[in-house]
């Protein structure tokens, strides 16, 4: 089964749809996923 891989670009989407229903808790919850994904460490190379 493929799952699609979450994005900043996605959760943005998601985001801006819970807004214009009104969600305002779930819109800051994705927020908080956005921002953990941006600053997840990399695993370096090498």
């Amino acid at each position: 089964m493929d799952t699609p891989t979450i994005t900043p670009e996605l959760l943005k989407r998601q985001a801006k749809r819970l807004l214009l229903v009104g969600d305002v808790d779930r819109y800051l919850r994705t927020l908080g996923r956005i921002y953990a994904l941006r600053n997840t460490p990399r695993p370096a190379l090498g």
